[in-house]
């Protein structure tokens, strides 16, 4: 596990209590800027934030509550959940997302079609850009594809489906499939998200539904084999 890095808070990030603490570990975990198993170091976090240990504390035992972190060693790290845990709520919002979808096609207006052809641009733009070694480079496409998904699920006009799709858990917030992607996998992705808008357009609820089922089901294989590549290694010490 690496400590992390001084540059994960914004410069002009102004701590003043415990909750704006809480807030601001809490994005960098959700942002994908702390990753899954990387040690939180309450001493660093609290002269990174510019505040006293007291407050660091506090956000760090609240967000253990939310088991977004866990006890590591002296310290902590950002919470880890197996291969399975992964795949089960992965599983699940591809039901969720999907059905999802297929509401959005027979209520979708033209102004969402044109905010998610907008993001969707943005987002190609940042891949094609690939400064990889910049840190807000790493955060906005993870969080550009996160927006995506949402709008899809705010176009179904479903309060109870988007609550329930809230509420499945922060598993995927902390393992965003496309922080793991590679180059191939990056242009499937941008591919599958141009395919849901032109299907989002034409009204077709099927299709649509299917694309996007297998849109989340690629990105849990992805992670899953990710992860175990990953358990692998250091299994074997590497």
């Amino acid at each position: 596990m690496t400590e992390p890095d001084t540059t994960i808070f914004s410069p002009s990030t102004t701590i003043s209590s415990s909750e704006e603490a809480y807030e601001a570990i809490r994005r960098a975990i959700l942002d994908g800027t702390l990753r899954p198993g990387e040690r939180i170091v309450e001493q660093r976090l609290a002269r990174m934030l510019a505040v006293s240990r007291t407050p660091v504390r506090e956000a760090l035992h609240k967000l253990e509550r939310e088991n977004l972190v866990a006890r590591s060693g002296r310290g902590m790290a950002v919470q880890t959940f197996s291969p399975d845990e992964v795949r089960d709520i992965y599983d699940l919002r591809a039901h969720l997302e999907s059905y999802a979808a297929r509401r959005a096609a027979d209520r979708i207006t033209e102004h969402e079609i044109a905010e998610l052809r907008a993001v969707q641009e943005q987002l190609a733009a940042k891949v094609a850009r690939d400064v990889s070694d910049d840190v807000e480079w790493l955060r906005e496409p993870a969080r550009l594809n996160h927006q995506f998904h949402l709008l899809v699920v705010r176009a179904a006009r479903s309060g109870s489906l988007e609550r329930t799709v809230g509420s499945v858990g922060q598993t995927p917030l902390i393992y965003k499939a496309y922080l793991w992607y590679g180059d191939d996998e990056k242009r499937r992705s941008g591919s599958g998200h141009e395919t849901l808008i032109d299907l989002l357009a034409a009204g077709d609820g099927a299709g649509a539904e299917a694309t996007w089922r297998a849109h989340i089901e690629f990105g849990r294989d992805v992670l899953i084999e990710r992860l175990l590549a990953q358990r692998s290694r250091a299994d074997a010490g590497f």
